[in-house]
């Protein structure tokens, strides 16, 4: 299901040999807790994913069927990855 780009893979073990650790688990743990959002929120809407990406700065979440579609759900779907990240960091 989470699938993690060769790119993201070569970036990470660079950060490891650099010893850049907290870097790794910072962006990575923000990644993951955006495209979380979207992938709650779409099987809150009854979407089916096909899979999250994850790259080096960034992720997608990877949806089947997203033509004909009730719009309003298409929004709250496409805005739920930074509502997840504001809660996440009121609460940290």
């Amino acid at each position: 299901m989470i699938y993690f780009h060769p790119t993201y893979i070569l970036i990470a073990i660079i950060y490891i040999l650099c010893g850049y650790y907290l870097n790794l688990i910072i962006f990575t743990s923000l990644i993951l807790i955006h495209e979380f959002g979207h992938y709650l929120v779409a099987k809150l809407c009854k979407f089916r994913v096909q899979r999250i990406i994850i790259y080096p700065y960034g992720g997608i979440t990877k949806l089947d069927g997203f033509i004909n579609k009730d719009i309003n759900k298409e929004i709250i779907v496409a805005i739920s990855g930074l509502i997840m990240q504001l809660l996440f960091f009121y609460m940290v």
